[in-house]
């Protein structure tokens, strides 16, 4: 399947998942997009949830959002919100033109339990090598 014109994405197995699946993805558009919002009404959010809801109240436009998956990043201390920051910062960085806060961040997975950076830096390490607009080669 192909991605709409302008838009790339690719997926690694980071290792956050124990079973050895993908579990960091990366959407990525060739510039700026307009985008909508739709969050969970539950007051225990998890760090990206807050930050995506100040983001789309900005109005500003995204260039990308980056998923993990076997890690909720939520309920784990003061560093899941340092480490949500990081995981946008970083991807920005690789994405080149890209600033931190036209990135968005999702996390799914374990509740309670940090988000283990060292697999996820690597993971990011290895993801905008592979951007293609046909996620069947994913």
């Amino acid at each position: 399947m192909r991605l709409p014109e302008g838009f790339t994405a690719t997926a690694v197995a980071a290792g956050i998942k124990p079973s050895g699946k993908l579990d960091l993805a990366l959407l990525a558009a060739d510039g700026p997009v307009a985008w909508a919002y739709v969050a969970t009404r539950n007051r225990l959010t998890a760090p990206c949830v807050s930050r995506n809801r100040v983001r789309y109240g900005t109005g500003e436009p995204i260039r990308a959002v980056l998923i993990n998956s076997g890690n909720a990043n939520c309920a784990s201390g003061e560093s899941a919100s340092f480490d949500n920051e990081e995981m946008a910062t970083r991807t920005a960085g690789m994405l080149g033109g890209t600033r931190p806060h036209e990135v968005l961040t999702a996390s799914t997975g374990v509740i309670g339990v940090p988000l283990p950076m060292t697999r996820v830096h690597e993971g990011l390490g290895r993801l905008t090598g592979g951007l293609d607009e046909d996620v069947d080669r994913l």
